[in-house]
């Protein structure tokens, strides 16, 4: 709804509608995927971890309406709402890599001690990110951090965030495809 009517409309009431449709379908949508969460999962747990993935989801979708409906964009919020994506891209995949190793196992399973140590390289990364406007190694911002919206490219601590990304969601799907065969 953003992408086909806020751009392209001079109807100011029409764009206001449909960011307000849009956020009025997702978030309610992602409410009751947790309260379904609350229901359908016995293992106490797994019940924990992917109400935190809900509440994080909840986190994401309320930062990307801040940043693309409400705020303007040259304004320095508007940068870290959108840093904030990456606190949910960061651990949403950590999280699950946890739940596949509940996956099975009975109610009073604890993961092994060394899955713990996997939050250090997490907060490593949010907070890489975080400090982005101090060393630029994330994303960078050739004509300043006024146009970060529209003239950035990416820095060399990209890789890392991304590849945290894509290595633990990899993870995440073999290990439900392992589990499946179990």
């Amino acid at each position: 709804l953003r992408f086909v009517f806020h751009p392209m409309t001079e109807n100011s009431l029409l764009a206001i509608s449909m960011m307000t449709l849009r956020w009025a379908i997702q978030v309610p949508m992602t409410v009751v995927w947790i309260v379904s969460i609350r229901r359908r999962i016995l293992n106490t747990a797994i019940r924990k971890m992917l109400l935190s993935v809900g509440v994080l989801l909840l986190f994401w979708q309320l930062v990307r309406i801040i940043k693309y409906d409400y705020v303007i964009i040259t304004w320095p919020v508007g940068r870290y709402c959108w840093y904030s994506f990456y606190i949910a891209m960061v651990l949403v995949p950590l999280i699950g890599v946890f739940v596949v190793n509940h996956i099975g196992k009975p109610e009073g399973y604890r993961s092994p001690g060394w899955m713990k140590y996997l939050f250090i390289p997490a907060a490593f990364l949010i907070c890489v990110v975080f400090t982005n406007d101090l060393h630029q190694l994330v994303f960078t911002f050739p004509n300043g951090f006024e146009a970060y919206n529209s003239d950035y490219g990416y820095g060399l601590m990209y890789i890392p965030v991304m590849a945290w990304f894509f290595v633990l969601a990899l993870f995440f799907v073999i290990g439900l495809m392992v589990k499946s065969r179990v």
